[in-house]
């Protein structure tokens, strides 16, 4: 075979791998947004499901020293603690109970809200705007019993862990850590109470 033939076979070979590559990434890109729509469509209707259940909601404070539990309200065979929203962004998650749950929905990692211990898990999926989020910017919790608590950012940071070391070494009330997609990088968000 001449050197012409086979750089010319070469070549080919490189055309058909380089579109297989690219069809390839076009298919995960269509599964990632199709999957992404599904769990918020999911999880706006969780949302509802929990708000025309729980009490009528009002303002709160942590109480320390209450029972350290939170309660959960189960929907279709998930414990929920939670709502969290970002008013900014009119967005509202439901929180599921316990670490491990579908990770699909933000979990409860560790914590209570009583205790200003609350750590929150939540992939980038359900918060693409988690790069728009600042220092100052305000997040809302509502527990199963209705009350809301209103916390402000103080801090954001990148970080390649998220340990429970990581995570729980804070006097922050309230930690949220958003893995992001497609990478083993993290944000970790620390809020305090805004009064």
């Amino acid at each position: 075979m001449k050197p012409s033939q086979k750089k010319n076979i070469l070549r080919n070979l490189c055309i058909v791998a380089g579109c297989g590559l690219i069809v390839g990434a076009l298919v995960v890109l269509i599964f990632s947004l199709s999957s992404r729509s599904l769990y918020v469509s999911r999880c706006e209707e969780y949302v509802a499901a929990i708000r025309v259940t729980i009490p009528p909601v009002q303002s709160a404070v942590p109480e320390p020293g209450r029972n350290n539990t939170m309660p959960a309200l189960a929907v279709d065979g998930i414990d929920f603690v939670a709502l969290l929203e970002f008013p900014a962004f009119e967005s509202i998650l439901p929180v599921c109970n316990a670490w491990g749950s579908p990770e699909k929905y933000p979990c409860r990692f560790t914590g209570n809200v009583h205790e200003s211990t609350l750590i929150i898990g939540v992939k980038e999926h359900l918060l693409p705007f988690v790069g728009e989020l600042y220092v100052g910017d305000l997040i809302t919790l509502t527990d199963m019993t209705g009350n809301r608590f209103t916390y402000r950012i103080t801090d954001i940071r990148i970080t390649e862990d998220a340990d429970r070391e990581t995570l729980t070494n804070t006097d922050s009330a309230l930690s949220l850590f958003v893995q992001k997609a497609f990478s083993s990088e993290y944000t970790v968000i620390r809020l305090d109470p805004s009064i």
